[in-house]
């Protein structure tokens, strides 16, 4: 696996950070991963201005748009209260990611600054890694915008050591995807066992396919996809992960739990 750069966002950023350097408070004009509040953040208090601002931010003050760095410049009225996505704004710090792709992990280094993530999905490809572990650090408000990832694999890692030694399954029904934590089906296709983890509408798009009895589609890189029938009825356990704002949740075919078998059930 090889080393990922984002030069244009190194750019982006670097000039950014020479802005706010000169005492300047940016505001980008949407979510794009340059770690800066955006526009849309600022919700109801944003409304449009006269000439010569863009737009005005409640009583405390307006934007500009600045076409050299694509985003707005905020001039703040004196003695007014900022909305708190600006009073708790930051000036940006580039940093690199180290990639543990054994273990799953982020590390990455900024100054006394720490940060690890743990359960990355180095499969989905690091440039879809990089963008998910930027918008987690803007939504938390750390200031760090990562740039690079530096993927490190252990000579002694051995592929038995993981549940799927490739890339993760997805479980898919046309609408939505969540990638298998686990899974277990019999020889005809039937589902017995799937645990899931992903974004709750996705999880309930395939919930409800689930519960309706149409087909779902189990797919692999690199293998064909496997067809899974769903069985009558599921038992269901949910649990969120706030940490990735996500949920996990294992479904469990009634015909797979002894004690749950019922006289209309011709199988189990």
């Amino acid at each position: 696996m090889n080393v990922y750069e984002d030069k244009y966002l190194r750019e982006k950023v670097n000039r950014i950070i020479s802005r706010q350097k000169e005492g300047k408070i940016i505001v980008a004009a949407y979510k794009d991963g340059s770690g800066l509040p955006a526009r849309e953040d600022l919700g109801q208090e944003l409304t449009r201005a006269a000439y010569p601002y863009d737009y005005a931010v409640g009583k405390a003050g307006f934007l500009n748009y600045d076409s050299e760095l694509g985003a707005y410049l905020f001039t703040a009225k004196s003695g007014e209260k900022l909305p708190q996505v600006l009073a708790n704004y930051r000036i940006l710090t580039l940093g690199e990611a180290i990639l543990d792709v054994k273990d799953r992990s982020m590390h990455i280094q900024c100054g006394e600054t720490s940060v690890t993530f743990t359960g990355a999905q180095p499969w989905k490809g690091l440039y879809e890694v990089l963008k998910e572990v930027n918008e987690e650090l803007a939504r938390v408000n750390s200031g760090i915008v990562v740039w690079k990832i530096v993927p490190k694999e252990s000579g002694d890692s051995k592929s038995g050591d993981r549940l799927f030694p490739e890339a993760v399954p997805k479980l898919r029904n046309g609408q939505a995807m969540a990638h298998a934590t686990g899974y277990a089906y019999d020889t005809n296709h039937n589902l017995a066992y799937v645990g899931l983890v992903g974004y709750k509408t996705s999880l309930e798009s395939l919930r409800v396919t689930l519960m309706c009895r149409k087909s779902l589609q189990m797919t692999q890189d690199g293998l064909s996809d496997v067809p899974l029938i769903p069985t009558d009825k599921y038992e269901q356990a949910w649990q969120a992960m706030p940490e990735y704002t996500s949920h996990h949740v294992g479904f469990v075919s009634r015909l797979a739990l002894p004690g749950k078998w019922e006289p209309e059930d011709l199988s189990a």
